[in-house]
């Protein structure tokens, strides 16, 4: 015979007034227990209500929703005092300490939504958050999630956890913040001063700046908890090479974020902190995860990645524990994405360095794979030698999970499989602004215009480099434009302002076949190597003295190194045509 379920509030009213304990399901009559729940749920808003009054938070006496109120029953800890859109439900679950950090209290599954750029600090339990699973230790972390992306979901995995989020100065490293938005973030009478915010406590963006919260964690509950998670952990090797794939929208991205971040928290739990890492092998050159489109890469990842990717930064070098391994520009043509990249450059990317073979892989690919042949996917998995293959999807009968079983059949892999539905599908206008935001953020609009930071998040500061045109010696050699609807003699006017990728270019011995030039990429050979230095925004173009201004991480002595070594430095400028495909045009070119 099973009991009414008892609220906490409930339990602790009835403990303070001697009630017995109340009676099972069948001595209740339906209208009795609506009766019940009407009046539980009056009396938890009333509490909810004379909190607000006495913490005199003008921000936070909205009026609540009914629908919100009856998941309250499920938290242990005291009545919140404001409850807009995390829905806490106890009043010391956040806890200011002071003006730059507060302490947060969960319990089980409940979740908080974090945005802006904040240090966290597990103090009792554990939680989960972008895939991640973090123990109470002196370790902290960095959370990041700018105001044009969906915040961070933590999660409270233990009965009980408890955690501080602190503000990260704006100038911490002698570096600018570029997450830092003055106004937006804030605790207290000091907004200005905090780099972040918890959604549902202090100040709440408008409706057009509040971002969507639930499209953004759809998969990231399954991820962080039972489905991949056991799915994992059941794998016979510690050391599984996941291959992920789906259809485009449905998140692949961030969902690879966060199955990195799962691999990285069951590798931690038998190696040192210290020698965990996953390799993250990413084909899809039409938006990679950490790449500047129209890549392929590969990415070594030791620590975990709490936030959007762009928002971390990854070296050749040991500046970042998160490093870039090895990457190739293979370009994105007018059939964009529909081709499987080269198998020797997949080779050569996973061969890029052995000392990774010895690692968790993490590999994700791109719409290609639904058009893929029988051969193709068999070498992709000779190749990859997937021990997990998930799927990501809103359909079983697409050719996106097709593939999927394909690749699953061919070594008895096992197979995973989330639904997801995107709803609406964006405009490629709006799917440049987020390739231009995974390396420079999206500050606001005015007036329907898009503003952007002048300083790559990737970037360690960022100092103003003048380099002449058409000069192969001394400067840029060439400037390829993708864009479907920019006219050739528009192309001067249409770098002003603009985002570009710094590249420099060799040429390779062999000569290719006609069947390996993809795209059309008339200009810059397939027989040549093209490699990613930065990224930069154009200040300024001097037509008379063919000069160009460009603000970007890159030093002037990289760009003498790179010529010195006899490549060539050229710029790749992306502009999006409205049917979202792309042609190369190229401003100049020296033979």
């Amino acid at each position: 015979m099973s009991t009414v379920r008892e609220s906490a509030i409930a339990k602790r009213r009835r403990l303070n007034n001697g009630t017995p304990t109340p009676a099972s399901d069948s001595d209740l009559s339906a209208a009795s227990t609506v009766v019940k729940k009407t009046k539980a749920k009056k009396r938890v808003k009333e509490i909810l209500t004379d909190a607000v009054v006495a913490v005199g938070d003008p921000a936070s006496s909205q009026a609540y929703n009914e629908e919100h109120v009856e998941g309250l029953d499920d938290n242990s800890f005291e009545p919140l005092a404001s409850a807009n859109v995390v829905k806490f439900s106890g009043s010391r679950e956040i806890e200011a300490i002071d003006q730059d950090a507060i302490k947060v209290r969960l319990s089980r599954y409940q979740k908080c939504y974090v945005h802006g750029v904040a240090k966290l600090w597990i103090r009792d339990g554990s939680v989960s958050a972008c895939g991640a699973t973090l123990t109470e230790s002196a370790q902290t972390y960095t959370v990041f999630a700018s105001v044009s992306d969906a915040p961070v979901a933590i999660q409270a995995e233990s009965r009980a956890a408890e955690f501080q989020l602190e503000s990260v100065s704006i100038s911490d490293n002698g570096t600018p913040s570029p997450l830092h938005v003055p106004g937006k973030f804030g605790l207290g009478s000091k907004a200005d001063a905090t780099s972040f915010r918890v959604l549902g406590h202090g100040d709440e963006p408008g409706p057009a700046e509040r971002p969507g919260v639930d499209s953004a964690n759809a998969f990231d509950t399954d991820i962080a908890t039972h489905k991949l998670g056991l799915a994992i952990s059941n794998l016979a090797t510690p050391k599984p090479h996941v291959l992920i794939c789906g259809r485009r929208h449905s998140s692949t991205s961030a969902a690879s974020i966060a199955l990195v971040n799962r691999c990285l928290s069951e590798a931690t739990t038998t190696s040192s902190v210290g020698q965990a890492g996953v390799a993250f092998l990413d084909l899809d050159y039409a938006s990679p995860t950490f790449g500047c489109p129209g890549t392929v890469s590969v990415t070594y990842i030791k620590d975990f990645v709490l936030g959007p990717s762009y928002t971390h930064p990854l070296s050749p070098n040991s500046i970042s524990r998160n490093r870039l391994v090895a990457s190739h520009f293979i370009g994105s043509g007018e059939h964009s994405n529909v081709d499987m990249p080269e198998k020797s450059i997949i080779e050569q990317l996973m061969r890029s360095d052995k000392s990774l073979l010895k690692s968790p892989w993490v590999t994700r690919t791109g719409a290609w794979v639904a058009t893929a042949s029988s051969e193709d996917l068999s070498h992709l998995h000779k190749m990859t030698s997937p021990d997990l293959v998930l799927n990501i999807d809103s359909s079983k009968s697409s050719p996106y999970y097709d593939a999927a079983i394909a690749l699953t059949q061919l070594n008895s892999a096992r197979f995973a499989h989330i639904p997801y539905t995107r709803s609406g599908t964006e405009s490629s206008v709006a799917e440049h602004r987020y390739a231009l935001q995974s390396h420079f953020r999206l500050h606001g609009y005015v007036d329907g215009v898009p503003l952007w930071y002048t300083s790559s998040i990737p970037s360690i500061g960022t100092r103003q480099l003048v380099l002449p045109i058409d000069d192969r010696e001394n400067g840029l050699s060439f400037v390829s434009v993708r864009g479907g609807v920019l006219r050739l003699e528009d192309i001067t006017e249409a770098l002003q302002e603009a985002l570009v990728t710094l590249v420099t270019v060799k040429s390779a011995q062999d000569s290719p076949r006609p069947s390996a030039a993809p795209f059309g990429l008339r200009h810059i050979d397939y027989s040549k190597v093209v490699q990613h230095l930065g990224l930069a925004c154009v200040e300024h173009i001097d037509e008379f003295s063919k000069t160009i201004y460009l603000s970007t991480p890159v030093s002037a002595s990289q760009i003498q190194a790179s010529l010195k070594d006899g490549l060539d430095v050229g710029l790749v400028l992306e502009k999006p045509g409205p049917s979202g495909r792309f042609s190369r045009h190229l401003l100049f070119e020296k033979s």
